[in-house]
């Protein structure tokens, strides 16, 4: 296992001691889970167009469609 030493704000550090103690976790623990959370959260966001580009293709659609650039035709089912 990698060691990495960082500095974090006394407003993070006295949280992750108050959270530690709370749920009995150590600090180490704690970190490593919202990294973990933040790379799985980032892999998701990442792959193949990415969720936020398709969010952004939708956004401008529906500006198109507001503006009467795209009509959007109903079809029988």
């Amino acid at each position: 296992m990698a060691k990495l030493n960082i500095n974090i704000s006394d407003y993070l550090m006295e949280w992750l001691d108050k959270r530690s103690k709370e749920i009995n976790v150590t600090k180490t623990a704690l970190v490593n889970l919202a990294l973990e959370q933040y790379m799985q959260s980032y892999v998701l966001l990442s792959k193949e167009k990415g969720l936020s580009d398709f969010i952004d293709e939708m956004q401008k659609l529906t500006l198109a469609i507001d503006k009467g650039e795209i009509k959007v035709v109903k079809t029988k089912d």
